[in-house]
């Protein structure tokens, strides 16, 4: 069990260094010790993401949201929709790879909170039988999950309220 703890222990404090300029700390919803992984996108839809300089887009096949990131943000998003790497590897590649090396899956990513003009991510991870859900900004969450291919799922009414409509 110390070996699960140092795991999470790993993974905050990584996922600490990538929200370099976050004011707030992740905070940690739950850790779940359970053989049932809770996978729960009741009221979520998948979105397709693109990126255009540092505006993030995210769509369904009707509904459009868009919002501007940082540079380096734009940069590690961009590079993991095009499947490359820069010569030395960004904060959220070593992110992926330590993830990758130590047998943590990615469940779910997911928009789940839209307040005072801030969207708010969760990530949910599973180690062996133990669950992490995190609270994340958006701009890791798609980072982070294009580079595990988990899809990035939004609350259906965030989407219908912000969204705009395409078609």
């Amino acid at each position: 069990m110390q070996y699960v703890y140092t795991i999470i222990a790993v993974i905050i404090a990584i996922a600490a260094g990538v929200a370099i300029g976050y004011t707030m700390k992740p905070q940690i919803a739950e850790v779940i010790e359970s053989n049932e992984i809770p996978v729960e996108l009741n009221g979520f839809v998948p979105l397709d993401i693109d990126i255009q300089g540092t505006n993030v887009r995210l769509s369904d096949d009707c509904k459009l949201i868009a919002f501007d990131v940082t540079e380096d943000q734009a940069l590690s998003i961009s590079k993991a929709l095009n499947k490359t790497s820069p010569p030395r590897p960004l904060a959220h590649d070593i992110f992926a790879d330590l993830i990758e090396q130590f047998e943590i899956k990615l469940l779910v990513a997911k928009i789940d909170r839209f307040d005072d003009g801030i969207y708010y991510a969760r990530m949910i991870f599973q180690f062996r039988n133990s669950v992490l859900e995190v609270d994340a900004r958006p701009s890791d969450t798609i980072a982070i999950s294009l580079r595990a291919g988990v899809p990035l799922h939004i609350d259906e009414g965030i989407l219908n309220t912000q969204g705009t409509k395409i078609c």
